[in-house]
């Protein structure tokens, strides 16, 4: 059973699994997710929005737990959050969808329990769904708590008024924030821990699909124009044979020493993931992507109140 500091530099995304993302040419998740276990993965990141994600990871894992037990992984699910547009930081419905999550999943307790996207609450019901998940906590039904969102400087803000309430964050999970068009987290990441979080954690180094070659998906909220800035970077790339998405995944890591969640749906995209981890990019490359991204440095698209 791993320790919350312990869950290593990559956590698998099982938001993959989402119908946002679901190609029907995946292959079978289970096998996707005993190879990235295989391969020294420690921990599984999937929420309640996630559409079926819960329950294609639960049934995963009851594929594999001949293999991989129970204690042989970190599991992380997400709470509050149900639809794009709906939100619910009550305490009962926090009980009910930890309850429900526990059911998919297949388990008696999840590793780790944010509160999903908390930008889009206020402060008082953020304190209210982190309430009780301290109590589910001392239940045994997780075992670490912790928020996620978008906007860095409002995850330090209710990570401060967490603290002055006298709940503990164990874990922050901000997302888009460190890669080659936004490092806001770089400077944050302290102002998180001086505020006690235990584990800051990093998500998406491709900024939910915008830094690849391919087509940003509909759902991403991004300036038109960083949309099209980044299209153009990614087909400059292309044109010499270089990856944007490598570059991207590349320049997270180096720049990154906490755990970063990425979704990965192959075992292709695990390895690939993998070898990133461990390249430092080219540094030519770097400065290309970020002089061509340079009007959108730090930028952030609208996101719940802000």
């Amino acid at each position: 059973m791993y320790a919350i500091d312990e869950i290593g530099p990559i956590v698998y995304g099982a938001g993959a699994f989402n119908t946002q993302y679901r190609d029907p040419a995946i292959p079978d998740p289970s096998e996707v997710i005993r190879y990235a276990l295989r391969k020294g993965f420690r921990a599984i990141d999937t929420a309640a929005f996630y559409g079926p994600s819960e329950d294609i990871v639960g049934k995963a894992l009851s594929d594999i737990e001949d293999e991989f037990p129970r204690d042989s992984y970190f599991l992380c699910t997400k709470a509050g959050r149900w639809e794009t547009d709906e939100f619910d930081y009550s305490t009962a419905a926090i009980r009910k969808s930890v309850t429900r999550s526990l059911s998919r999943l297949g388990t008696d307790y999840v590793d780790l329990l944010y509160i999903h996207d908390v930008e889009f609450q206020t402060e008082e019901q953020a304190i209210e769904a982190l309430t009780e998940a301290t109590a589910l906590k001392k239940e045994g039904k997780v075992r670490y708590i912790g928020f996620s969102g978008y906007p860095v400087k409002y995850l330090v803000e209710i990570a401060e008024l967490a603290r002055q309430r006298g709940l503990q964050i164990d874990a922050v999970l901000s997302y888009c924030n460190l890669t080659l068009q936004c490092d806001l987290l770089l400077q944050y990441a302290d102002k998180l821990k001086a505020a006690g979080v235990k584990v800051v954690l990093n998500a998406s180094p491709l900024s939910m699909s915008l830094l690849r070659s391919g087509r940003t998906h509909e759902f991403h909220p991004a300036d038109q124009g960083l949309r099209e800035a980044a299209d153009k970077l990614a087909k400059s790339f292309a044109s010499r044979g270089v990856e944007l998405a490598d570059v991207a995944v590349q320049y997270s890591f180096a720049n990154w020493n906490g755990p970063t969640v990425i979704g990965l749906r192959s075992q292709q995209e695990i390895d690939a993931v993998l070898a990133n981890s461990k390249t430092n990019p080219d540094p030519a490359l770097v400065d290309e992507a970020l002089a061509a991204l340079s009007e959108y440095h730090n930028y952030n698209w609208p996101s719940g109140k802000f």
